[in-house]
């Protein structure tokens, strides 16, 4: 009777451990499906840009800062969308078919956290670099207008405003920080569930 109550405590822990875990994973990977939605947009909007001929008012320097501000934004977000997409596809099949059973697991969301840092970094630059793109684009082809320095300033205030909340936003809530707090020591504990039996004759 002892071993069968035993047996259950210890498998209830197992799976409490498990779905905590399985809920983390699912978390991150929503996350990364949003991130690389927005990537989309704005890879969207960066191609139309390139596929766009520069205008006649442009200087050469006006022109080769702004193809080299929206291939940079489109190249960023190329890279966040592939890096999401094989992330979210690769990662839960880790967890679900890994070699190393709860490892595994552990294993794919070591490396989706650690990745999401970076990706936020990616888009967050790879927006900000379209933005000033557009406030090229507004200022060539404001140069003449009356309203130019209105329109360039309230984009350059969005622009501003933009990278100030992204950064913000990023910093708050940084990974980084996180796995250097306490949940890094409760961490390891995940999927250990020892023998009470063993740590009963090990006791006395």
């Amino acid at each position: 009777m002892l071993s069968i109550l035993k047996n259950d405590l210890v498998t209830g822990a197992s799976k409490k451990d498990l779905l905590i875990r399985k809920r983390e994973l699912d978390w991150f990977t929503r996350n990364y499906w949003i991130i690389a939605t927005q990537a989309t947009v704005v890879a969207g909007f960066s191609f139309h840009q390139l596929s766009s001929p520069p205008p006649e008012e442009a200087t050469a320097f006006s022109a080769l800062l702004h193809i080299t501000l929206t291939s940079l934004s489109f190249i960023l977000a190329l890279y966040v969308i592939v890096n999401c997409t094989f992330s979210c596809i690769l990662a839960p099949g880790l967890a679900l078919r890994g070699a190393d059973g709860f490892e595994s697991m552990q294993t794919a969301i070591r490396y989706l956290r650690q990745q999401q840092d970076r990706i936020l970094w990616c888009f967050m630059i790879s927006l900000a670099c379209f933005v000033l793109a557009s406030f090229m684009i507004v200022h060539v082809f404001g140069r003449r207008q009356r309203l130019a320095v209105r329109i360039e300033s309230v984009l350059l205030f969005v622009a501003l405003a933009i990278a100030f909340m992204a950064a913000r936003a990023i910093m708050l809530f940084q990974h980084g920080s996180a796995a250097r707090s306490g949940i890094n020591t409760i961490e390891e504990k995940y999927g250990k569930v020892g023998d009470i039996d063993a740590m009963v004759s090990r006791r006395f």
